[in-house]
């Protein structure tokens, strides 16, 4: 996580120096400072330890095969487009308009360090078209990246190495909700802050436990809390203030005098405020001329069950939530939850009164899993050194249930993986002569300076948006691109307005260009197969 940290930050020196948002050159830079920290390194013959237990590998080894037993079940072998919805077509958009044009939208966490990963992994392809699959790995390698971030924290507590299997466990069935959840919708950047947020409980606790000092606490926080922004701006303010009561509380157990706790809040959070403040709300909302009250009551795409899913996994929260106040242990968690679970009760009541809209109210979620889960494996050890045998057989009825949800079954209570499981069995992909279509259009007609329209409705709109995605096209700056915005004449109009001279559809889809069979009659594809077909209009 430090890695994808600093790559950011470094990029994000590189645009304020005017050299622009450009991983390959950013790629290049992080090369050179590194062959220089090695050298230092063996001239001061100073090197990093890492201490090494078995168990920790079979633990590492099982939750990353898990989830990449499941994203090659979901995306199948050859890695096939399988998403929910268009969302990670935009996102893979983003990625591939930073590698190639080196542009960058108001949160570029993600797609920065997406696309210094591509750019990595390209000397393994034959064709920038195939960028796709190297999106869809680094997705997979993301959820297992999550399920990692969690047990590194929750092994913690661990006292034994049978602890320390129950922890994987419960990081198998917390990547197998809300992590995989997110990988079948495709929100990149929402995964990828949660696990930022993961990490920056494990930076606090670390301040929090003496394991590291506030000298250099406090640059890597203040880096940690730019990224938090960056990556998904909506969870910035929560995390903030979290952090800053957790400083204030360890500023006050350690006798510290009101104005150092302040110096130290402002080391941390002054410069992360600034760039925030310039990024987000001068080059994105004053920009782009938005409200941010209306950017949150927008409705989306999402699964938002957080209260049934979690009542499994609430006992042993509460427990340990309970004993950790009663003994005053394991404050930088506790002090967490409480605080996120406020923030979520208070995103509930605020999506009753329409002031935040049920997409956004459960992104909150997906952070509500995460805390529940990290004091589910505090209590679950706690408890296993009291009552072991009945801790296990509570935890053979609720690994049973999730392994009924793979059948469909198991009730209420184990709804998300049902969900997920269940996507992950009977997706639909996009599949590879779909992709002969997209480098069809690529070669015969964009290429040749000539556009395309993909005739399609909103809820196919995905199948569009990828080919725009490969090609990186400014869909904005282009209004013909939406065929869905029209009925026939309106495209129609359109397209002569805009010079647009083919017309693509998706057969597999016939509800999807219905509205537009008008336009394609009595004429014959200039390239058709199962699954696509392109008429020169």
């Amino acid at each position: 996580m430090l890695t994808m940290i600093f790559n950011v930050v470094l990029m994000t020196i590189l645009y304020l120096f005017g050299v622009g948002m450009a991983p390959m050159f950013a790629s290049s830079v992080l090369g050179i400072i590194g062959v220089a920290l090695i050298i230092i390194a063996l001239k001061k013959k100073q090197f990093q330890k890492y201490e090494f237990r078995w168990i920790d590998l079979v633990a590492s080894l099982l939750i990353a095969g898990v989830a990449f037993a499941v994203g090659i079940k979901l995306f199948g072998p050859d890695l096939h487009l399988a998403y929910n919805n268009a969302d990670p077509a935009v996102h893979f958009f983003m990625t591939q308009d930073a590698l190639i044009n080196g542009n960058h939208s108001s949160m570029f966490f993600n797609e920065i360090n997406n696309a210094l990963a591509i750019n990595g992994m390209s000397i393994f392809t034959d064709s920038s078209f195939l960028n796709y699959k190297l999106y869809i790995i680094i997705e997979i390698c993301m959820l297992a990246f999550s399920g990692l971030m969690f047990y590194t924290l929750a092994s913690q507590w661990a006292k034994k190495n049978t602890h320390n299997l129950i922890c994987a466990v419960i990081a198998i069935f917390y990547l197998l909700g809300y992590s995989l959840n997110n990988t079948i919708y495709g929100f990149g950047y929402l995964g990828v802050a949660v696990t930022l947020i993961c990490f920056t409980i494990i930076l606090c606790k670390s301040l929090w436990d003496g394991i590291i000092g506030l000298k250099k606490f406090m640059p890597l926080m203040s880096m940690c809390a730019f990224c938090n922004a960056m990556c998904y701006v909506l969870f910035a303010p929560l995390v903030w203030l979290i952090i800053a009561a957790i400083v204030f509380c360890y500023g006050r157990k350690n006798k510290f005098k009101f104005k150092k706790i302040l110096l130290v809040e402002t080391a941390i959070f002054a410069l992360p405020l600034i760039l925030v403040i310039k990024f987000y709300y001068f080059d994105f909302l004053l920009t782009e001329q938005m409200d941010v009250e209306d950017q949150i009551r927008t409705n989306g795409a999402h699964y938002a069950y957080y209260i049934k899913n979690a009542i499994l996994f609430l006992p042993m929260a509460i427990y340990a939530l309970i004993q950790n106040i009663r003994k005053k242990k394991s404050f930088v968690t506790t002090f967490f939850f409480i605080s996120w679970m406020i923030f979520f009760m208070l995103s509930v009541i605020a999506r009753e009164f329409g002031m935040i809209s049920p997409y956004y109210c459960s992104k909150m979620y997906h952070v509500a899993w995460l805390v529940t889960f990290i004091m589910s494996a505090d209590g679950t050890v706690q408890l296993l050194q009291r009552i072991p045998k009945t801790v296990i057989a509570y935890g053979v009825v609720v690994s049973a249930l999730i392994a009924s949800a793979f059948f469909n079954r198991g009730g209420p209570l184990v709804d998300i993986y049902r969900f997920n499981f269940s996507w992950v069995r009977l997706h639909e992909t996009i599949g590879e002569q779909t992709m002969e279509g997209y480098r069809f259009a690529s070669d015969e007609i964009v290429n040749k300076g000539e556009k395309i329209v993909w005739a399609t409705n909103l809820r196919r709109y995905d199948r569009a948006y990828w080919f725009y995605g490969l090609q990186v096209i400014e869909t904005n700056k282009c209004d013909y691109c939406g065929a869905w915005n029209y009925d026939a004449t309106g495209l129609e109009n359109n397209m002569k307005e805009n010079k647009v001279n083919y017309i693509g559809i998706f057969k597999l889809d016939p509800e999807s260009y219905a509205p537009y069979t008008s336009l394609l009659k009595d004429k014959k594809p200039i390239f058709e197969n199962n699954e696509v077909a392109i008429y020169k209009y």
